[in-house]
């Protein structure tokens, strides 16, 4: 590793730092199901997620293949979904299922920089 990523890394893990991912989408999910129909969808554990917290989490096929790598980010209200360039595939399979559930999914941000 040269000298000057080293660095960088360095400060990154030690004080923080910033990213840049230029492909990001946001899926907001709201309603008052939103918690219990995410719990059956995405890997992770939605019902322990305090608002104002996030986690990293995937949409699986019937198979256990990762179709959407994503973070879901919990508010008092709602769930923001980000996910890459799967934001289509993430929206269409999470419909597919949301079948008598009190749920709202909404396609917020579309291929916009984020900084982490």
């Amino acid at each position: 590793m040269s000298m000057r990523i080293e660095q960088e890394y360095m400060a990154a893990t030690a004080r923080g730092g910033l990213l840049r991912r230029t492909s990001i989408s946001l899926i907001e999910a709201s309603g008052p199901d939103t918690i219990d129909f995410l719990q059956g969808m995405v890997t992770a554990d939605v019902k322990s997620l305090a608002p104002g917290t996030s986690t990293r989490a995937a949409i699986l096929d019937i198979k256990g293949r990762i179709l959407a790598d994503l973070f879901l980010h919990r508010r008092d209200n709602s769930i923001f979904i980000e996910t890459d360039d799967r934001t289509l595939t993430c929206s269409r399979v999470l419909n597919q299922y949301l079948i008598m559930e009190d749920v709202t999914l909404k396609i917020v941000l579309r291929h916009t920089a984020l900084c982490h």
